[in-house]
């Protein structure tokens, strides 16, 4: 997104939880400039998903989910320090949780 450019348009983007009740949860916000520019702005929860897919798939992908490219045309692989962060940030997320739940039983 250029400087100066507005936001001319917003869309959110929405998923499956992983949960029982399967309900539609908030992964990101699809946002078009003024200069026609898409952008895909994810949440915390879209940012965990896309960490799961990739660690999954052992793929870099886009916040769009389609799978990045490296300059010889070969689908980039993540290397053991963006596996590791990934990781980390899926248990921080998880510790979180546990201590909000105990907080607020």
């Amino acid at each position: 997104m250029a400087f100066g450019a507005k936001v001319v348009d917003k869309r959110p983007l929405f998923g499956r939880s992983r949960k029982k009740n399967g309900g539609a949860v908030r992964l990101g916000t699809r946002i078009t400039d003024s200069d026609g520019e898409i952008k895909t702005l994810l949440t915390p929860a879209g940012k965990a998903a896309k960490y799961v897919a990739e660690i999954s798939n052992n793929m870099c992908c886009t916040n769009d989910g389609e799978v990045k490219f490296g300059k010889n045309g070969k689908p980039k692989r993540l290397t053991g320090k963006q596996k590791a962060y990934r990781a980390g940030y899926l248990d921080a997320r998880k510790d979180n949780a546990k201590v909000y739940n105990h907080n607020n039983k």
